[in-house]
């Protein structure tokens, strides 16, 4: 009987260990628990910025230092009797002396997997969701205050430095209106004022012409160059159309004279653009208010997607599909616009939307505006782009697809750059 009795003690104080033992290894985890839930703790989500007032905030807001880590905290061990932590290799011994083996943890970084966390950059200027649904589905959408400022100060500077800039260069843009007239850069060359280039266009049966058109100002204007690359502008554009990054391809001033200039025939960017893609967009930048039934843009929904109207009809067919898009798009309940505009309002398009403008009759007063063109920064020049440049300086018929307004803009760069090559770099293209 004392034999069962000692053997009696020796098992309870056997189970009494193991008990003690569980409880310090569970201890241990539920500290280590803790420890990995204080040391990774995913952040809420940031609001999502307003995107009114991209400009402004982005030109004038200073870095933000960026935040220090707090150090991992490491799980915290049990305190033995005599008030010393108890080492974890002194745990594992003791279990081991009983027979068991010790569970290894693994690292907190294995545990717990990793969870991108996106920065303020990619998180601020959001476009909201029904803006790019509706310019997914109808070509078209408006950003209301986008380039807003205390005072207009952005709208401001970019007409104190684009009027100026304009007038400087009337006979440039006459050229190039006879240019696209003639479809001859020799004919454009020698109109030497801007009474010539009107008589030239007489002469070719064009007695008024929809505006002046100025291009690439980004070049010689600090404004529109900051507004181009450094605003939201490219990262609106990315999103709207779902594109990693984007090119500058050209921004364009716009000048329709009071009671002179006529309407903007309708008509789609990317036809006059040399690149072979779908994805290119146009921010309209009104730089004085548009009245509700002013020279601001009008676009025909889903005109973008509408794939058989190039592929099957001809602009230059007067009497064909081109001249009756009233029919086809359902007359006018498809055409929409957003005027009234206020400063800072912009409009934005697809480069394959149809869109037009009222002559500047409607308002009575000169009428500017700044467009911005942006396109994939993966989007391939077309084969035919520089060989149709070469034949339109002779004075021959372009055997091209495209219009030929926009040439006086990709002059200078496009027989620089080989066709077919994506992603490539270039100066007067820069990917922004």
């Amino acid at each position: 009987m004392a034999h069962q009795s000692s053997r009696s003690s020796s098992q309870q104080w056997a189970i009494r260990l193991l008990i003690a033992c569980i409880v310090l290894v569970t201890s241990s985890g539920n500290a280590a628990a803790a420890g990995i839930r204080a040391s990774f703790v995913v952040p809420s989500k940031a609001p999502m910025r307003d995107i009114t007032q991209c400009y402004s905030s982005r030109s004038t807001r200073t870095a933000t230092p960026k935040k220090q880590r707090k150090p991992k905290q490491k799980a915290i061990l049990p305190v033995s009797t005599n008030g010393r932590r108890t080492k974890k290799g002194e745990l594992n011994d003791l279990v081991r002396g009983m027979g068991l083996n010790p569970v290894e943890r693994t690292s907190i970084e294995q545990e717990v997997p990793k969870i991108k966390i996106e920065t303020e950059s990619e998180r601020e200027w959001e476009v909201p969701v029904e803006t790019q649904l509706q310019y997914a589905r109808n070509g078209h959408a408006v950003l209301r205050s986008l380039l807003l400022t205390d005072n207009n100060t952005m709208i401001q500077r970019l007409r104190e430095e684009l009027v100026p800039f304009a007038q400087r260069k009337e006979l440039e843009a006459w050229k190039q209106k006879v240019e696209v007239a003639s479809n001859s850069a020799q004919v454009a060359s020698e109109c030497h004022s801007v009474a010539e280039c009107q008589s030239r266009l007489k002469d070719l049966e064009i007695d008024n012409v929809p505006f002046l058109q100025f291009f690439n100002t980004w070049k010689s204007l600090g404004s529109v160059k900051e507004v181009t690359r450094k605003s939201c502008l490219p990262h609106v554009a990315a999103q709207l159309m779902d594109v990693e990054s984007v090119r500058l391809y050209q921004d364009s001033l716009f000048y329709k004279r009071q009671l002179t200039d006529g309407p903007t025939p309708w008509h789609s960017d990317a036809r006059m653009a040399p690149f072979d893609t779908s994805n290119m967009i146009t921010f309209w930048i009104p730089l004085q208010p548009i009245p509700k039934h002013g020279t601001g843009l009008n676009f025909v929904d889903k005109s973008h997607s509408d794939f058989a109207l190039p592929y099957w009809n001809h602009e230059e067919d007067i009497e064909g599909e081109y001249s009756q898009l009233d029919v086809r798009y359902g007359g006018d309940g498809a055409v929409r616009h957003y005027m009234p505009l206020n400063m800072g309002d912009v409009t934005v398009h697809s480069g394959w939307t149809l869109h037009s403008a009222n002559g500047a009759t409607v308002e009575g007063v000169d009428r500017y505006a700044l467009a911005i063109t942006y396109v994939d920064a993966r989007a391939e020049i077309r084969p035919d782009a520089a060989s149709t440049l070469l034949e339109n300086s002779n004075n021959a018929k372009s055997n091209g697809k495209g219009d030929n307004e926009d040439r006086w803009s990709f002059r200078p760069w496009i027989t620089e750059v080989p066709a077919r090559t994506s992603p490539f770099e270039h100066d007067l293209v820069p990917i922004v």
